[in-house]
């Protein structure tokens, strides 16, 4: 089994990549968008207008959920990227307002240059996600993935 901490994949070097790239590529890659539940908002949710300089310091932030105290901290951090396993947003957005706390977060994710990526139910399903290590967890023994029967979906 590969490993979930493998390097992000390499770009020809006369493409090199932006951080926010070179994140977002490899989780896409690590959790494809294809086994996510088809309504779930997973992969790139906030992309960062400006990204860090070639040598720079970067700085990533992983949680649960994207809460406006998370986000404080990643602020407070100079974050560039937050992977969050709950989608942000979790619906589609109608209007940005900071009467709202999705608008909140999403506005000051633009105005802060943070990125975010979610991986939610792709994580869930991928091999070697979530519910792999959930099931190895609770067994010792051999573990199989049990695939919906489209007729009763």
């Amino acid at each position: 089994m590969k490993s979930p901490f493998a390097s992000p994949p390499q770009k020809p070097h006369d493409a090199p990549q932006t951080f926010q790239q070179a994140v977002s590529s490899y989780l896409d890659t690590r959790f494809p968008k294809q086994p996510a539940a088809p309504n779930d908002n997973v992969g790139l949710t906030v992309g960062a207008l400006t990204t860090p300089e070639r040598g720079e310091s970067t700085l990533l932030v992983l949680c649960v959920d994207l809460t406006e105290q998370v986000l404080a901290d990643a602020v407070s951090h100079r974050a560039d990227c937050i992977v969050s396993y709950s989608p942000m947003p979790d619906a589609p957005v109608r209007a940005l307002s900071t009467d709202d706390v999705v608008g909140r977060i999403l506005l000051r994710c633009a105005r802060h240059q943070i990125a975010v990526h979610s991986i939610h139910t792709a994580c869930d399903s991928a091999g070697g996600g979530i519910n792999d290590w959930l099931a190895r967890s609770l067994t010792p023994g051999a573990v199989s993935t049990i695939r919906p029967d489209a007729e009763h979906i």
